[in-house]
């Protein structure tokens, strides 16, 4: 073994220990070709980066300081090799070193690169960085300096320096990721702040009615939204809404129908044509994404009681008469974003005194137990405080949570209610 090898090895063992501490794949890959040029005498190199999905090589970082082309600025993010092309490409398929002495003299090598860039590939030295049982890519290093061709030592030492490489990459990739998350979780976190002070304040209603709602999110970021908004006439349009999906695209498409639905309330139309609006104009994005939302919406008047209910695919208010429940008359009505032009019907109602109307998301009743059973609509019958929504509301939502006992949630759980005291 000739001193000149020894002197190689113990050049990558020093140089490895730089690599330790770089972080970020975007200062380690060009180290990493440094690296590799230093120790074989090459002129050039290239790291590419290999998606086992595609079978295509990506040149993530090229050198070759002190000659004329700049093979950084044509090849990074834009050449790429299918598995099986050229040199490297054969590297990726074979799966082991390859080393041409003259590329003019092998069927293997490609001259696409070259022709795109204006460099002369004379020789080639290219070796598989593999972690574990994994390729990742591979190093390559062109035409050495000081010699005619590279040789088995030089081959033999960049195939140990890309074993050091591939730790070296899955440590700065994991690193990456986890950063990545650290920094999702922390804008999640500051939409789900955003998202709760943006929760609606009841009104104080007149002539003896209450309103009360609250939401609880299954993720940082829920899909569920409510609203109780005053117009000029004195009555009150309320809504409990569920986007399909839960988390923050939900959470983006609940704010958008939020917005859409409170600009669209105050030009004066009934809830069926606040309906028929709010569904054309978001139909577009809810669709193109294959969302939709489902409304239960109502007026109430407080001066007589006089209720108005409308629904876009929602389930039917939870009606309490003060001593019992009673049945809903039936409502129905496609949910936003599945059909461009639609047209809503409605139905009116009394709400007499002793009397409450509770409107939910789909998190109360098919919220499941351990035993994948269903919380229903019965439980929360039996749970009914009379003429007291608020208290029945927070009731029901602890219950739901004591339901899942200790399984993870899977659906935002939204309660609405308006009632009237008794004489």
């Amino acid at each position: 073994m000739s001193d000149n090898y020894l002197d190689k090895i113990e050049f990558i063992a020093d140089a490895n220990q730089a690599l330790v501490h770089i972080e970020s794949l975007e200062k380690l890959l060009p180290k990493i070709l440094e690296i590799a040029e230093e120790a074989t005498g090459a002129e050039a190199s290239s790291y590419l980066r290999y998606d086992h999905e595609s079978s295509i090589l990506t040149f993530k970082v090229a050198r070759n300081e002190g000659v004329e082309q700049d093979l950084a600025k044509l090849l990074e993010g834009k050449m790429t090799l299918q598995a099986g092309e050229g040199i490297a490409g054969s590297v990726i398929e074979k799966g082991h070193a390859l080393m041409v002495h003259d590329v003019a003299e092998t069927k293997s090598f490609s001259s696409r690169v070259d022709e795109a860039t204006g460099y002369k590939t004379r020789s080639v030295l290219c070796v598989p960085v593999v972690h574990v049982d994994e390729i990742l890519g591979v190093i390559q290093v062109l035409n050495p300096k000081d010699k005619a061709q590279f040789d088995d030592a030089d081959q033999r030492v960049l195939g140990i320096f890309a074993s050091l490489a591939a730790v070296a990459i899955v440590r700065a990739r994991l690193l990456h990721e986890k950063l990545e998350q650290k920094e999702l979780e922390a804008q999640v976190a500051v939409a789900s702040k955003i998202q709760s002070k943006c929760w609606p304040k009841m009104p104080k209603m007149e002539d003896g009615s209450h309103a009360w709602g609250e939401s609880l999110p299954a993720k940082e970021v829920g899909g569920d939204l409510y609203d109780c908004i005053p117009l000029w006439d004195g009555s009150y349009i309320f809504y409990v809404a569920d986007v399909s999906g839960k988390g923050v695209a939900a959470g983006f498409i609940m704010a958008a129908l939020w917005s859409t639905i409170r600009s669209e309330v105050r030009i004066g139309v009934g809830i069926t044509q606040l309906l028929r609006i709010v569904n054309a104009k978001t139909y577009d994005f809810l669709s193109s994404e294959t969302f939709f939302a489902t409304v239960s919406i109502g007026q109430y008047w407080p001066e007589n009681g006089k209720l108005e209910m409308a629904s876009a695919g929602h389930g039917v208010p939870l009606w309490h008469d003060g001593e019992e429940f009673v049945e809903f008359p039936s409502l129905s009505g496609l949910p936003l974003g599945v059909m461009e032009d639609f047209t809503y019907e409605s139905q009116t109602v009394p709400l007499d005194r002793g009397e409450m109307i509770m409107l939910y998301s789909d998190g109360l009743n098919e919220a499941f137990n351990p035993e994948n059973e269903m919380f229903g609509l019965d439980r929360p019958k039996a749970l009914v405080v009379p003429h007291d929504g608020e208290k029945w509301g927070r009731k029901l939502m602890d219950a739901v949570v004591d339901w899942y006992d200790g399984r993870d949630r899977t659906d935002d759980l939204t309660l609405l209610g308006i009632w009237r005291d008794p004489e």
